[in-house]
């Protein structure tokens, strides 16, 4: 028993020991606390496009109430990663303004409560529109500005942009709407300003111009002109349009000329608009001479009766006329001067289309038929002079004042769509399929006595002859060239029997001022026609024209001449210049007065382009308002700017006191600072930019 006793009493003690060994066990195997849930904290409320600072916290929440950050094994998401995307350690990135959800998950079971993340993109740039509109006072101009972001959107920041205008005195605006308010005439700048949500200022300008009365409204029909440039060189498109006094272009025809071959008789439609002060827009529908439209802005003058054209659409860059047809009748029975300009075919010492002018006279006998003439060519440097024009023929124009006729000589047959301007004056361009030459000019009635001599060239005239657009060839100066300047005749004739100053550029030296001596021919060879050579101590070749006089005055002198340049060295007159001479009426600065239209345009180098409305009043102030085209930054950019602290005065050097030479100094942002006019009249001038010298941008002043 007591064995029995003592074993049960050894028994009870081991089980005893295995029972309290079993518990202690299973206290130190106790599974981890269950994650329940997880919540998303410390990440900011917003995040900015191409910014990495939103830093997202995961915390986990375990079954037994315990908390823990969970630095692994958490997987991030983004709801809409075209907004937002996060990184493995919890970082977000902003990609695309608006909004998403953030989450984090673990173990693919638990998922934490999505958290918000707004987007927010940065803007960069802003544009104001429209550009450079004008109001007459007391009269309204709702102005809009558009927003570019950092993600790449645009949108609408009128209502968030604080608005302003430089002289409140002239044009008011509401700071909150960007509605403003004419108040006086002259120009102001109207800014838009706004701050990027990364706290950079932004804002963008244009200008108004407010004035107390409408200018001449565009009525009827227009023959227009136009010349770019393409990889051959010149291209042109010549046509005319009619506006309907409400907006539409609703008739019209052209025909052009560039690389892409002819086209003829291709129908014109679009829109235009015009502010009071003259200048407008117009935009003709895509045709196959425009594929893909065109716009074109423009300022009108002489009474709304001519307008300068430049395009305005970032697309490309192209000048020329806009001018009332007063007549849609073909030639008359009349003698024509002429003058043309473009490129070759290439059949000259490179191989390649090439520039090349004429000038010339011919006599149509009002029934279709050109009964002769002579013409003088200068075709790259090969100079051909009085070669005769043989009969050739012409058609009677359309309602569109559109035609078709021939010139042809010896050589061959010229074949051309003309557009009637008035009663004496035609534009034409040529339309024989490549790889003939490609030129376009224009055509005028001569007004002049049966035979002049040297006397016919008497006084002083202001020029300006450019070359041809040429883009494409190699070994010789490939830039856009003109010259503007003063000729004075003695109207005598012979040796050192006309003298003057003349300013020009081909756009890799600044316009040096050249003082002029030489000879002069006129009337001898035929009716109107003239030569002289003149010579510069600056400049090392002579150079050479050839004239033709288009009208005369009261008293036998020459008014108006065509000029073709001739002398035949690399890099100059192989360029071919040709333009006009004009006598002058007046000489100084103090001549100019009142409100005048201003083109200015290089097609080659810089491709820039301002057209501007110009009030100078008597005392060497200038003001107004500039639509400009020009690169920035290597792209193609629009803008309207105030002019305001130009000045312009007598710039004449002492050699020739009376040249009529002007200087304009214009501000910086113009684009344009600088130019030199040559006076014709109060009325007009021959201009030439100056700075920068890589403009060589050309052009004329016309009173409106």
């Amino acid at each position: 028993m007591l064995v029995k006793i003592g074993s049960f009493l050894l028994a009870a003690v081991l089980v005893s020991t295995l029972v309290g060994c079993s518990t202690s066990s299973m206290r130190h195997t106790t599974p981890p606390p269950t994650l329940t849930s997880i919540t998303v904290s410390g990440g900011s409320a917003s995040v900015l496009v191409g910014s990495a600072t939103a830093a997202f916290t995961a915390t986990g929440h375990f079954d037994d109430g315990s908390m823990q950050v969970l630095s692994s094994g958490v997987v991030w998401a983004s709801s809409d990663p075209t907004k937002a995307t996060i990184n493995g350690s919890g970082v977000a990135t902003g990609v695309f303004h608006g909004s998403t959800n953030i989450t984090a998950s673990s173990g693919g079971s638990v998922t934490s409560t999505p958290a918000a993340l707004a987007v927010i993109a940065i803007l960069q740039s802003m544009a104001v529109t429209p550009l450079g509109p004008g109001i007459l006072v007391s009269d309204n101009q709702q102005f809009a500005a558009t927003g570019s972001f950092n993600d790449g959107s645009v949108s609408d920041v009128t209502s968030t942009a604080s608005w302003s205008s430089s002289d409140i005195t002239k044009a008011t605006i509401d700071p909150a709407s960007g509605l403003a308010t004419g108040q006086a005439a002259g120009t102001v700048t109207v800014t838009a300003a706004a701050m990027a949500a990364d706290g950079t200022p932004v804002s963008a300008t244009t200008a108004l111009n407010v004035v107390s009365s409408a200018y001449a409204a565009l009525s009827g029909s227009y023959a227009f002109t136009l010349f770019s440039a393409d990889t051959r060189g010149t291209a042109f498109a010549f046509g005319s349009l009619h506006v309907d006094g409400s907006g539409a272009i609703d008739g019209g025809e052209e025909d052009c000329n560039s690389v892409n071959g002819v086209q003829q008789n291709k129908p014109v439609s679009g829109t235009y608009f015009e502010y009071p002060d003259g200048r407008g827009q117009i935009s003709l529908n895509a045709n196959l001479c425009h594929p893909a439209g065109i716009t074109l802005r423009f300022v009108l003058a002489s009474g709304g009766n001519i307008g300068k054209l430049a395009q305005f659409d970032g697309l490309g860059t192209a000048k020329g006329t806009l001018e009332s047809q007063t007549s849609t009748s073909a030639f008359g029975n009349a003698s024509y001067v002429f003058r043309a300009a473009g490129v070759d075919s290439g059949s000259n010492s490179v191989g390649v289309p090439e520039p090349m002018g004429a000038v010339g006279q011919f006599n149509a006998d009002g029934a279709g038929n050109i009964t002769g003439g002579t013409i003088d060519v200068n075709d790259f440097g090969t100079v051909t002079t009085l070669t005769p024009l043989t009969a050739s023929t012409y058609s009677s124009a359309d309602a569109n004042g559109r035609g078709t006729g021939q010139l042809s000589t010896a050589a061959g047959t010229t074949n051309f769509t003309f557009y009637v301007v008035t009663a004496d004056k035609i534009n034409f361009i040529q339309t024989d399929a490549a790889p003939a030459t490609a030129v376009g000019g224009t055509a005028e009635v001569q007004d002049i006595p049966a035979m002049l001599g040297a006397n016919g060239l008497f006084g002083a005239y202001s020029f300006l002859v450019g070359r041809p657009v040429i883009v494409n060839a190699t070994g010789f100066d490939r830039t856009e060239f003109a010259q503007v300047g003063e000729y004075t005749f003695d109207g005598v004739g012979g040796p050192q029997s006309v003298a003057g100053v003349r300013d020009d550029t081909n756009n890799t030296v600044p316009n040096p001022l050249a003082d002029l001596i030489g000879g002069f021919s006129f009337g001898m060879a035929a009716a109107g026609r003239g030569t002289f050579d003149l010579a510069s101590p600056s400049q090392a070749t002579d150079r050479f024209y050839i004239c033709y006089a288009l009208s005369t005055n009261g008293s036998g002198v020459v008014n108006r001449a065509f000029v073709l340049q001739t002398t035949n060295f690399a890099g100059g007159t192989r360029n071919a210049p040709t333009g006009e001479m004009d006598v002058q009426t007046a000489n100084n600065a103090g001549a100019l007065g009142g409100t005048y239209a201003l083109d200015a345009s290089e097609l080659t180098a810089s491709f820039s382009e301002a057209l501007m409305a110009l009030t100078v009043d008597g005392a060497g102030n200038v003001s107004g308002i500039a639509d400009v085209s020009a690169p920035v930054n290597g792209t193609l950019t629009l803008s309207s700017n105030e002019v305001a602290g130009a000045t312009y005065g007598d710039a004449s050097p002492a050699s020739a006191p009376n040249s009529g030479r002007v200087f304009l100094t214009l501000p910086n942002q113009i684009g344009f600072q600088n130019s030199i006019f040559y006076l014709i009249s109060p009325q007009s001038a021959w201009a030439l930019g100056t700075t920068p010298s890589v403009a060589a941008a050309d052009g004329s002043l016309t009173q409106q």
